[in-house]
């Protein structure tokens, strides 16, 4: 085998090598959402309710869901407000120490912007009929009877939900890690759920997620290794030979 054979071959079982790493991969990565998908099933069938670590006193036929400590509250919060198109005027002198101002003008001040901010710390706990925050300075509650819409915003480093309730005039929520984001919007989802009688719907929906991702799973390379190219010889053995 000659240079060339060698180098072609090497630089086959790379690429091949590269290609079998980036299957496993994709692989891995289908198994888990497969897991998941899975799980949410499971719990969209099954789930009872959250039996352990509940502070909230519950209300009649009231079954918790989610319990999650670390939230945060988020409400609006206005920021610094300032002046626009104010102006010095100038000054001249007088006499001796006084001096006279003309054109100047305060302008006029600009409110300023309201912006989703964390305001306090607590537990969140997720019910079928309400979603409530307890922190160590506020309280709320968002009744799902009263809700009129909802909103999951992501965040790279701090995703939160906003929810609107009509017996509140201004859009609050809660907040969670990344690492939470998908089990907080699953429990949400199927306590609203539970709520509106749409568990069937829901199920049915997870069931054919299921069916389309088994229907994607990604191909297994070999793990056979190539068979190397012989070598070009002649009769005499020696490469290249006639």
């Amino acid at each position: 085998m000659g240079f060339r054979d060698r180098h072609a071959e090497k630089k086959a079982a790379k690429a091949l090598q590269a290609e079998r790493e980036a299957a496993e991969l994709a692989l891995r990565a289908w198994s888990d959402e497969e897991r998941e998908l899975t799980e949410l099933l499971h719990e969209a069938r099954d789930q009872v309710g959250v039996r352990d670590g509940v502070g909230l006193m519950l209300k009649k036929n009231e079954e918790v869901f989610l319990v999650l400590d670390g939230s945060a509250l988020i409400e609006p919060r206005k920021l610094p407000g300032h002046w626009e198109g104010r102006s010095p005027g100038y000054s001249f002198r007088v006499a001796k120490g006084l001096t006279y101002r003309l054109g100047s003008s305060r302008g006029h001040y600009v409110q300023g912007e309201e912006v989703p901010s964390p305001v306090d710390t607590g537990i969140l706990t997720i019910t079928n009929q309400r979603v409530v925050f307890q922190g160590a300075k506020a309280t709320r509650e968002w009744a799902f009877a009263k809700l009129l819409g909802l909103q999951h915003v992501d965040s790279p480093k701090s995703p939160w939900t906003a929810l609107q309730v009509s017996n509140r005039q201004k859009t609050s929520g809660f907040l969670y890690t990344p690492s939470t984001l998908r089990l907080v919007r699953f429990r949400l989802e199927l306590a609203l759920a539970h709520f509106n009688g749409e568990v069937d719907e829901l199920v049915r929906g997870l069931e054919e997620r299921l069916a389309e991702h088994l229907a994607r799973r990604p191909a297994e390379l070999s793990a056979t290794p190539p068979t190397p190219a012989l070598p070009t010889s002649g009769s005499d053995g020696i490469e290249g030979t006639p």
